[in-house]
C-alpha cells in the first residue's frame, strides 16, 4: 500500500489487469497488473469516496460525500467535479444503466441522475428518508435500490418509478445486491441484532419474494456481494 493508510470504500476492476480502489479523503489507487501493486492517483478532492463504476475501460465514476460526483475521461490520469452541492448527504453507491444514462443513491433518501453520460446531474424526488445504501441495474429497465429497514425499491420502467418492498426485517439494513440472471439474485443485509445468522437472502423470481439463506457461520453485516459466474459468489 502506497497511500498512507486509510479506510476502503469500492473496487472496480475494467478488465483482468486494470482495477481501482477508492476510499476515504479522496483516495484513489489503480492497478495495472492485477492487483499485485496500486499506485495512488490525484483526485484533487478531500472527502470521502463510496463507489466506482466504470462505463468504458477509460470513462469511470466515482461517487462521495457531500453529493461529490468525480470522473475521468483517460483512465485516472485526470479526475474533475461533475456534481457537488447537490445535498450536504452522502453518495454511496453509483451505477450506469447505459452510456448516457446513470443513478447515484445515498444517505437520507438522497437519489440523483444523468441522462447526459454523467456531464450533468440532477436530483430527483425522494423515495424515502431511509439511507440507501446501493443501487444496481439487471438490465435497462429493471433496477433495485438496497435500503435501510429492511426495505428494497425495485424499478421495472428505467427508474420512472420505484415500488418499495419489504425484503428483511425492520432491524436490518439492506446493504449489496447482486443478480446472476434476471431472475436470481442475492442481497446483504447488516443487522442491529448481534448473533444473526440470517443477514443473506435470495430471490429466484427476479425479486419479488425473497427467502432467506440460512449460514452456519455468525454474520452480523455483509457489506458487498459479486458472482464472478452462475455458481460462484464471493460475499
Amino acid at each position: 500500500n502506497p497511500y498512507p493508510q486509510t479506510d476502503f470504500n469500492s473496487v472496480n476492476f475494467v478488465s483482468n489487469t486494470t482495477g481501482y480502489i477508492c476510499g476515504a479523503l479522496g483516495t484513489m489507487l489503480k492497478t495495472t497488473d492485477a492487483g499485485n501493486s496500486f499506485q495512488p492517483q490525484v483526485t484533487g478532492i478531500s472527502n470521502s469516496l463510496n463507489s466506482l463504476f466504470f462505463t468504458t475501460e477509460l470513462n469511470g465514476f466515482a461517487c462521495g460525500d457531500k453529493a461529490q460526483i468525480i470522473y475521468t475521461s483517460n483512465g485516472g490520469i485526470n479526475w474533475s467535479i461533475k456534481a457537488q452541492g447537490l445535498s450536504s448527504s452522502s453518495l454511496r453507491s453509483i451505477t450506469f444503466i447505459n452510456s448516457i444514462t446513470g443513478y447515484s443513491c445515498g444517505s437520507k433518501g438522497l437519489l440523483v441522475k444523468t441522462t447526459n453520460s454523467g456531464m450533468n446531474w440532477s436530483l430527483l424526488p425522494q423515495l424515502t428518508n431511509l439511507d440507501l445504501n446501493s443501487i444496481c441495474f439487471i438490465n435497462e429497465n429493471k433496477g433495485f435500490i438496497c435500503a435501510d429497514s429492511g426495505k428494497i425499491f425495485v424499478t421495472s420502467n428505467g427508474g420512472i418509478n420505484w415500488t418499495a418492498k419489504n425484503a428483511g426485517e425492520s432491524h436490518q439494513n439492506v446493504e449489496c445486491v447482486e443478480f446472476v440472471d434476471s431472475l436470481k439474485g442475492f442481497i446483504g443485509m447488516s443487522s442491529l441484532l448481534s448473533g444473526s445468522n440470517t443477514n443473506l437472502y435470495k430471490t429466484t423470481d427476479g425479486g419479488a419474494t425473497w427467502q432467506n439463506v440460512y449460514l452456519t457461520i455468525v454474520v452480523i453485516s455483509f457489506t458487498d456481494i459479486k458472482f464472478t459466474n452462475n455458481l460462484t459468489g464471493y460475499v
